[in-house]
């Protein structure tokens, strides 16, 4: 009787616990638009520094601000060239099929240390990505690499590494030239996107 009497009380402590999650998981669902949607009246510079805040959601929710604002947040991004602090948004870039998983350094500034942490500069270059392409989707994840020139496979130069970074970064700030005199819609008829004509890439 005892044992039949503590294996209900813990079924009965288990099916709470399954129904507070439930509730927890359609709140959040259903203010997750909310998480998502522009703090009202806030100017793009706050939202790079929500961007780049050790603050997962804040970041997450300025990822989705810098690509509803579109191209008038490019100058903004191009300015964060050189950040290696930890990105905190990681998730929130790409469709991450592949598994991808970002672990956090201890300390925020060993970022660029940790080959499996995207750091801001990182971020910021993925962002003009997807704001060419309109798109968050548009690759696995934040991790920039170099193709072979068949385009079948990668090289073997370190993703994310900084030599990586210093050519794309060459590349991105002449294509933004084009995009000051040209504007985003007639680059992206030309197909011309920030990484065009090199063997650079997100994936």
């Amino acid at each position: 009787m005892a044992r039949r009497a503590f294996r209900k009380t813990q079924l009965a402590v288990c099916v709470l616990v399954l129904s507070a999650c439930a509730a927890g998981e359609r709140a959040q669902g259903a203010t997750g638009g909310a998480r998502k949607s522009p703090p009202a009246g806030a100017s793009d510079a706050r939202v790079i520094k929500d961007l780049t805040a050790a603050d997962r959601r804040k970041a997450a929710r300025a990822v989705h601000e810098v690509l509803a604002r579109g191209g008038r947040m490019i100058p903004h991004l191009l300015k964060l060239k050189g950040d290696r602090r930890c990105f905190f948004g990681d998730w929130e870039l790409g469709t991450h099929v592949g598994g991808s998983v970002r672990l956090m350094p201890l300390k925020r500034d060993q970022c660029y240390e940790e080959s499996s942490a995207s750091t801001v500069e990182v971020a910021a270059l993925f962002l003009i990505e997807s704001v060419y392409r309109n798109d968050l989707k548009f690759a696995q994840g934040a991790t920039l690499a170099e193709w072979k020139a068949g385009g079948e496979e990668r090289t073997d130069v370190e993703k994310n590494g900084r030599e990586l970074l210093e050519r794309a970064w060459v590349v991105t700030e002449r294509w933004s030239k084009e995009f000051e005199r040209e504007g985003l819609e007639s680059l992206r008829a030309k197909d011309r996107g920030p990484f065009a004509g090199t063997r650079l890439g997100f994936y």
